[in-house]
């Protein structure tokens, strides 16, 4: 799309007073200067385009409280975020980021954050000051440790490491007691960290393809709340004896025949539908393209009570790329939703087992 017939758009944007603007998909490499008029805009979408220099224009939109720049070539993200006070979601998946700007950290209102496959070698000691984050991703990074800071995030509820090179915890993490879901799928973990047995409320502890050779019955104990344990594809192989009828607990390994026999019928359907959702790792990061924040609305979702359903918010065609709150269309209706993350816990919150979690999208998981 020629950047005359963006600024176009945007033109018409903020004659409406538009608080909802889907630019997803439009081969830009700049943001043309007129998006600073956007003095209503709530929800911006920005994702698969050619972004490389930081969408500075960006800090200016006050009223901003969701942001989705995924599948762009950002190195950075723009200095003065901070000046972004309602911000609550940010999404800058699939970005060739490296390092996080110190703005970041002073957005204290942000309670989601993606940052998938951002080839992070490590994450700030600021990261602690986010006291509002309920929801972070970092999976698909490069990330070798966790700052102790990160037990500072006490109202985290959902966060995925997954597909790192983690092989330890700080014991400040038990700090985090409001988390329900955990995944450290992929790692180098040789065994539960101890300060994950801390974590009363947890429910969901992801551990497959990792080097735990064991775990005692004490951490089992410990770990009182979880309804789902996933060992699979570890060093420990086999439940012991008197772990039969934990049906809960997943161990074994995996191959084309997809389960372990001794798998109850019960978590045979359930580890189907997860095969079905991510059939195979090495399609990972094709399925993320179509990924974790396409435009949805975390507060929208809540307010209808089906945090799975809408991938709304958007607008299809050049009339209709405008939108305000009663004039939105489904541009992304028909698109395959298919992260990794998301799915896991998608699956989980459908059969009922975290309750009130807020999640992204899914649709047409494949």
């Amino acid at each position: 799309m020629e950047m005359l017939e963006i600024e176009s758009i945007l033109n018409k944007a903020v004659q409406r007073g538009c608080e909802i603007l889907n630019l997803s998909n439009r081969k830009m490499t700049i943001l043309p200067s007129n998006v600073q008029n956007l003095t209503k805009i709530k929800k911006l979408m920005l994702n698969n385009n050619k972004l490389v220099m930081p969408p500075s224009e960006l800090t200016e939109l006050k009223t901003l409280e969701e942001i989705t720049l995924d599948n762009n070539n950002l190195t950075m993200l723009p200095s003065g975020l901070s000046n972004l006070s309602n911000l609550k979601f940010l999404s800058v998946c699939h970005n060739p980021l490296n390092f996080l700007m110190p703005d970041l950290f002073q957005l204290q209102s942000l309670t989601q954050l993606w940052l998938v496959c951002c080839e992070f070698v490590n994450i700030p000691q600021e990261i602690g000051n986010l006291v509002s984050l309920e929801t972070l991703s970092l999976r698909g990074n490069k990330l070798v440790d966790i700052p102790s800071q990160f037990g500072d995030l006490t109202k985290l509820r959902w966060c995925c490491l997954a597909d790192n090179r983690i092989d330890s915890l700080p014991e400040s993490f038990g700090n985090i007691q409001s988390l329900v879901y955990l995944d450290l799928n992929r790692n180098l973990f040789s065994g539960i960290p101890e300060c994950v047995t801390r974590m009363s409320e947890l429910l969901t502890l992801l551990l497959r393809e990792n080097q735990v050779a064991s775990m005692s019955d004490d951490t089992l104990l410990a770990l009182a709340k979880l309804n789902k344990l996933d060992l699979r594809d570890n060093l420990f192989t086999e439940k012991p004896p008197h772990w039969k009828g934990l049906d809960y607990i997943m161990v074994g390994v995996t191959g084309l025949g997809g389960l372990d026999e001794d798998l109850s019928a019960e978590t045979e359907e359930e580890e189907s539908s997860e095969e079905e959702e991510d059939e195979d790792d090495t399609e990972q990061d094709n399925e993320d393209s179509d990924n974790e924040a396409v435009g949805m609305s975390a507060s929208d979702l809540k307010s209808k009570g089906d945090v799975a359903s809408n991938v709304a918010n958007s607008c299809n065609g050049d009339a209709d790329l405008v939108c305000s709150n009663t004039d939105i269309t489904d541009e992304f209706a028909n698109k395959k939703v298919t992260d990794h993350d998301i799915s896991k816990s998608e699956h989980l919150l459908n059969k009922g087992h975290v309750q009130g979690l807020s999640r992204t999208v899914t649709d047409n998981v494949t």
